[in-house]
């Protein structure tokens, strides 16, 4: 029978537990995930402390919530399997990583060397015929390809407004030369990549608050992205703080840059259309402040490195003539691009701008497709005013609602700028408000079944879901 008191369970930790797992009776080990359940439910949930065996600072109700984890594994013979909190978790999933990558190196080596074969063989044959008099066939062009851009979709099947899901680009191995395009603009959706999305680069911050300028010396660093595994992905950001009203602007001009290869100038954009069809008044403030965020994204910068197979994938399959970098023995890809390229501009007397033409990075066309960016509804975003369920929405748009986060980990990946208390009020208004316009269901601040038990923000739904071939599977188990 497992009966520890307080002072007992304090001295836990995840070495200790695994321990005692390793010999514990199934019995106990059920029991004690029981015991360890019931002191979570009740545990604080504000304040952090430094644990043994922890890689950052949790509060009591993640430090249970971990053990129980554990314990839980332990039920199903997975013991030893790592929590992404705990030391070591990073390390490793490296040593995984790096022994599928060897793997797959060596298929490749095999292919390689493959090729070579038949290459020469040709050589050798070609060379016996020339000598014999025989007429040598001639060498079959290089193939050329077709520009690498998303199908387009008729307006008959547009997805409509409420449309919740991930966009269906897919990528093809392409000339180094072939023009790259963004996804085809939807009329009805806007598209961001998960790197903004799902990060804390969004800052959420009072509108009259000063805007932080981050240097070369001094970037903004991001080491966790949601979605991508712990230490596969390191980010950092040159320029004025961006906020949720940049982004919106930055999600129009990609819907015109859509329509031009990427590196060539955009159409002419009249800032009178653009703030209409962001549903901003178009007068003289709203101008004046359109103008201030183009500036503030054409000197932004993103330096990106990331091994996350997703990118990787796409990077190979539209730079082929640009290796992936190696930090260490672990390769991935290293790209950094301003958001923006040069802005030209047409001025009235006044000095007012008109309208614009601006160009993207080639490289931004690899943080786009499947896994990589989701689509929302430009409509459902609109009606949305508050900063933080605006924020929420993409958030939660992005993992298409199936997931439930914890207040750690909405504090980490929203990039909260204010005390814990006053953020958990704000995070209860921003939820309010996605039930209010019909987003969700509604939601809850309860132990999640899908958590392990932890204390977490669960969805009750998204108004509009289409689920797929697995997720009704999940359902019928």
């Amino acid at each position: 029978m497992v009966d520890l008191d307080t002072d007992v369970l304090h001295a836990v930790t995840p070495a200790l537990l695994r321990a005692w797992l390793k010999v514990a009776p199934r019995l106990d080990a059920v029991r004690m995930k029981q015991l360890l359940t019931a002191a979570m439910q009740a545990a604080d949930d504000i304040e952090c402390s430094d644990r043994p065996g922890f890689s950052t600072r949790v509060t009591d109700h993640t430090w249970l919530a971990t053990l129980v984890a554990i314990t839980g594994n332990a039920i199903f013979n997975e013991v030893d399997r790592l929590h992404n909190l705990e030391v070591g978790y990073t390390t490793e999933l490296i040593e995984k990583l790096d022994a599928e990558r060897e793997v797959k190196a060596e298929a490749m080596r095999q292919a390689g060397a493959t090729e070579v074969v038949h290459a020469e063989l040709a050589e050798a044959v070609s060379a016996m015929a020339e000598e014999n008099g025989e007429p040598v066939a001639a060498k079959a062009p290089a193939a050329t390809r077709d520009p690498v851009r998303a199908a387009e979709f008729p307006l008959e099947y547009m997805p409509p407004d409420n449309d919740l899901l991930e966009g269906d680009e897919s990528l093809a191995t392409h000339d180094a030369e072939a023009e790259l395009y963004l996804p085809a603009a939807r009329t009805t959706q806007l598209t961001l990549p998960h790197i903004v999305m799902r990060s804390p680069i969004i800052a959420m911050k009072p509108r009259n608050a000063v805007r932080p300028m981050f240097t070369d010396a001094e970037p903004l660093r991001i080491a966790r992205i949601s979605g991508m595994r712990q230490g596969t992905v390191d980010m950092s950001y040159v320029g004025e703080e961006l906020r949720s009203g940049d982004w919106e602007t930055f999600a129009y001009i990609l819907r015109f840059a859509a329509t031009v290869p990427l590196g060539a100038r955009t159409p002419s954009i009249r800032v009178v259309d653009m703030l209409k069809a962001m549903g901003r008044d178009p007068g003289s403030n709203n101008r004046k402040e359109l103008a201030k965020q183009l500036q503030r994204l054409r000197n932004a910068e993103l330096r990106v490195w990331t091994n996350d197979v997703a990118v990787v994938e796409s990077w190979q399959a539209l730079f082929l003539q640009e290796p992936l970098f190696k930090r260490g023995d672990i390769s991935g890809v290293r790209t950094s691009f301003k958001l923006l390229g040069d802005i030209v501009e047409a001025k009235s007397e006044k000095g007012n701008t008109l309208k614009f033409t601006t160009e993207l990075s080639r490289y931004v066309r690899a943080f786009f497709g499947q896994k990589l960016s989701s689509w929302y509804s430009e409509s459902m975003y609109q009606q949305l005013t508050g900063d933080l369920a605006k924020r929420l929405f993409l958030f939660y748009q992005s993992h298409d609602g199936r997931f439930d986060f914890t207040f750690d980990e909405l504090v980490e990946f929203l990039g909260a700028s204010t005390d814990r208390e006053q953020f958990g009020r704000s995070l209860k208004a921003a939820h309010d408000e996605l039930t209010a316009a019909c987003f969700i269901k509604g939601w809850s601040l309860k132990a999640s079944s899908r958590r392990n038990g932890q204390r977490a923000y669960v969805l009750h739904g998204l108004t509009v879901e289409k689920k797929t071939k697995v997720d009704k599977e999940y359902d019928l188990n």
